[in-house]
């Protein structure tokens, strides 16, 4: 009846869903992996340097020196990037595109791994982070480095 009245207002150019869709499917994916990789292997990530989850995700199966540890964080490493490319639906990716994907989803899990680690290195034992610091430990605390 209106219709005559109120034309239909031409739509913007639309996406087929949100453009944040991919990110929010991929994102949870890494995530688990890195904190898989830190639940189960934080003995050992806390005795080595930083340096050691970066050969560990970034190395060949049949890469030599790297222990079974290692050979594990990058298998479930390996399957995630798999995973990952399975969730873009890219098909026939150029070698291009497949090692930036990849070179991108391993330095984030290298990055999140190796912070959680650095984080746990460097929380003082006395402090759970469930409980807290008491209003007399704040108190007393001397600040460390300059700013």
């Amino acid at each position: 009846m209106f219709t005559k009245w109120f034309k239909k207002r031409k739509q913007p150019h639309s996406f087929d869903g949100d453009i944040s869709e991919v990110a929010i499917r991929i994102e949870p994916i890494i995530d688990q992996v890195a904190n898989d990789i830190f639940r189960n292997y934080t003995g050992v990530l806390m005795l080595r340097p930083s340096s050691y989850i970066v050969p560990a995700v970034w190395a060949n199966e049949d890469s030599p020196g790297i222990d079974p540890v290692a050979r594990e964080i990058n298998r479930m490493v390996g399957s995630v990037v798999k995973n990952v490319f399975e969730t873009l639906e890219m098909k026939n990716p150029s070698r291009s595109q497949v090692y930036g994907i990849s070179y991108l989803v391993r330095g984030l899990i290298i990055s999140k791994v190796a912070y959680m680690v650095e984080l746990l290195k460097n929380t003082p034992m006395n402090i759970r982070p469930d409980e807290g610091m008491s209003e007399s430990e704040l108190r007393n605390m001397s600040p460390l480095g300059n700013a």
